[in-house]
């Protein structure tokens, strides 16, 4: 999969790059609601709930003890979440080449909606709603490709939050296992426990959210910081087989997503995943 974000970058890097400090990430760490920036954009943020379409609520999946069950998946940087279509090479090419004039006549209202506390990517797709005429230029062309760059950037963005504490999780899990006596953490129910809660952008847990004996194994909780997306632990001791799971909803009104690392104990010792997948 390329991620370009070519065209974002060219509206941002005058207007607001400057404003809006790059967030850091770790994958050793829990990291929540401060998602990993791409290379050429300023941090986001989701769009704000009201703006957001809404679909049928999706129940959280009850926990189990048994062994996570074989699921066919695809590596999650080389895949996308539901609704966004990232620019090929030859539209990023043509975006870069004849959409530039855009970014730059738009650069006002982006401002504008900047100072009004509308986030980047929320700034520029406001902006291209109701883009300037500029001459020479194929205005509605140029438009829905920088519309559909910011959504990608902005959506796999979103998902850098997942990706990074899956990881933490894993790293957790087996920290648990070099204790001394070693404890194999329990399975953990999804926080929050209804997918919903994150359905219109960021949920914020209670202290007791994550009491769970499974989550307290791993040391891993997000208490008072703003998560996108449900986390869930899945673990069998008679198998010694695991398996971390993240769902949430990068594209707003689009399908959720799911995210997982998963693996097998060898010799009672876990090894913390490296490969989130997709399914």
């Amino acid at each position: 999969m390329r991620n370009h974000y070519i065209v974002l970058a060219a509206v941002l890097s005058a207007s607001v790059a400057a404003c809006v400090p790059a967030n850091s990430s770790s994958t050793a760490t829990p990291v929540a609601g401060t998602p990993g920036v791409p290379s050429t954009a300023a941090a986001p943020e989701p769009v704000p709930p009201a703006t957001q379409p809404t679909t049928a609520p999706t129940a959280a999946p009850a926990v189990s003890s048994a062994a996570p069950a074989a699921a066919a998946g695809v590596p999650a940087d080389q895949s996308n979440p539901p609704g966004i279509q990232p620019l090929t090479d030859a539209e990023a090419q043509e975006a870069e080449l004849k959409c530039t004039r855009l970014g730059r006549a738009i650069e006002k209202e982006v401002k504008a909606a900047r100072k009004a506390g509308k986030s980047p990517y929320q700034a520029v797709l406001e902006a291209l709603k109701n883009p300037p005429s500029v001459p020479g230029m194929d205005v509605p062309r140029c438009a829905e490709l920088m519309r559909r760059d910011v959504i990608a950037s902005q959506a796999l963005n979103i998902e850098s939050e997942a990706k990074n504490n899956l990881k933490a999780i894993s790293v957790g899990l087996a920290t648990a296992t070099q204790r001394t006596p070693p404890e194999f953490c329990p399975s953990a129910p999804p926080v929050p426990p209804s997918l919903d809660q994150v359905r219109n952008g960021p949920w914020q847990s209670q202290p007791t959210s994550w009491d769970a004996p499974g989550w307290k194994c791993t040391g891993f909780n997000l208490r008072g910081a703003p998560q996108y997306f449900q986390y869930e632990l899945k673990t069998d001791p008679a198998t010694q087989t695991w398996e971390v799971i993240a769902r949430g909803y990068p594209v707003a009104g689009q399908p959720a997503t799911e995210l997982y690392v998963r693996g097998t104990a060898v010799n009672g010792k876990i090894q913390p995943s490296s490969q989130v997948m997709r399914r």
